[in-house]
């Protein structure tokens, strides 16, 4: 077993740290500020080196400052962390609490380590020097257990780190910090939004929904303190520049319609729902992920700026009437196979009535066309049980050049115009 362990300098990094750790090894338990993840079996995929050198690099990112060690178990993982040293046998018995319980500090073990310091002991390599018969008679039993852990400790259970399941980011402003308007959030933003995605990439998901929350300083003027935004993306986003655009969108709509009335206290954005991701290799010979990243992007964007029912791909489906033809979807999909005789492309999406006075057909007082030839298209039956009526569409060439595509029904022989042929 090897466990690599990472000391962090601000114990609120504990659970973002961790659920980093998730993209490197499914073993990882946590202590009051650091993390543990058992690493051998991954050997085969990175060394420890490059492993050291890959976490140094994406804490700094995130401006986590953290000490990183490996070891053979857990205790002496946190110990070479805490005291600098890479060897068991020199480590100070100031440790020894790591190995009584290596996911909490015990500050009562003092006690037992100044019982120690009475004796001579001062390093691990006096302790194992010691008899087991004769411990017996003068330690306690923790402190004789804890030392039996000092020659062997890989059989220390792990308790398992569950994730949370609402991922949440938070920033606190300092009292000195106005924050009034979008500018200093959206510097800020894009900060818990790189956290965010980071967290989420690495335990498999991407974001499907979030909730950005704006906390206001509660002066007596101001109604609406605390403000909170949902936010249901079209597609799910593992890209945090794309994100961070269509959030601050949304703030920059929302802040317009209704300004803020005090300072930002604390600015915050969670995960509401999130799906299965997979990150893979791009392919070197085709454009076609980043194509589909792109439009999705776009897609995403311009829905949250114009509204989610006004963007969206037109899904055929097995229908005769054209207005049931299609349904509103966000997948590309490929066409229906169906015989149908030729329809225009511009389709009405409410057919308007006429008035058929021959040689004239009127859709109003104002507006009418000569007609010079009626061609049957096709017959159409409805659904019975919608109710819907047979309709016969004609072909209509007018005298100035438009070919309209017109329907009569069958039971009250009333003439609608539906589209008009290019």
């Amino acid at each position: 077993m090897r466990v690599v362990c990472i000391l962090l300098k601000n114990s609120k990094h504990v659970s973002f740290v961790a659920d980093l750790m998730f993209q490197y090894s499914p073993q990882i338990a946590t202590g009051a500020s650091w993390v543990f993840a058992e690493v051998g079996a991954c050997r085969a995929l990175y060394s420890e080196d490059s492993l050291k050198r890959q976490l140094g690099v994406l804490l700094k990112q995130f401006l986590v400052e953290a000490k990183i060690e490996f070891a053979s178990d857990l205790p002496s993982a946190i110990a070479y962390c805490r005291f600098n040293i890479r060897s068991k046998d020199l480590l100070p018995i100031e440790a020894l609490p790591y190995f009584f319980n290596p996911f909490l500090f015990d500050r009562q073990f003092q006690k037992q380590i100044d019982i120690l310091k009475k004796l001579g002991l001062s390093i691990f390599k006096q302790l194992v020097d010691i008899p087991r018969s004769s411990m017996t008679s003068k330690f306690d039993k923790n402190l004789t257990l804890t030392i039996a852990l000092v020659n062997d400790a890989s059989h220390i259970v792990w308790p398992r780190y569950v994730p949370d399941e609402q991922v949440t980011e938070a920033y606190d402003f300092e009292h000195t910090q106005e924050i009034s308007n979008l500018q200093p959030l959206m510097f800020v933003g894009k900060n818990l939004i790189e956290r965010l995605i980071a967290r989420l990439k690495a335990r498999g998901f991407a974001v499907s929904k979030l909730n950005i929350d704006l906390r206001q300083e509660p002066y007596s003027t101001v109604q609406e303190p605390n403000r909170s935004y949902a936010l249901d993306l079209a597609y799910p986003q593992s890209d945090p520049l794309v994100l961070s655009k269509i959030v601050f969108q949304k703030l920059e709509r929302e802040l317009t319609d209704k300004p803020l009335e005090s300072h930002i206290k604390v600015f915050s954005v969670s995960v509401l729902e999130k799906s299965p991701f997979s990150a893979r290799q791009r392919s070197f010979f085709s454009g076609r992920e980043e194509d589909q990243e792109a439009l999705q992007s776009f897609i995403s964007r311009v829905r949250e700026k114009v509204g989610d029912a006004r963007i969206f791909f037109a899904q055929p489906v097995e229908h005769y009437f054209p207005e049931r033809s299609w349904k509103k979807t966000l997948v590309e999909t490929s066409n229906v196979s169906m015989e149908l005789a030729s329809r225009p492309l511009r389709v009405l999406k409410t057919p308007v009535k006429l008035l058929r006075n021959d040689p004239w057909i009127e859709a109003s007082s104002k507006v009418r066309w000569r007609i010079d030839q009626i061609t049957p298209c096709e017959v159409l039956s409805g659904d019975w049980w919608h109710g819907d009526d047979e309709r016969a569409y004609h072909s209509i060439k007018t005298a100035t050049g438009d070919e309209l595509w017109v329907y009569q029904n069958k039971s009250d022989n009333n003439y609608f115009l539906h589209g008009i042929y290019d």
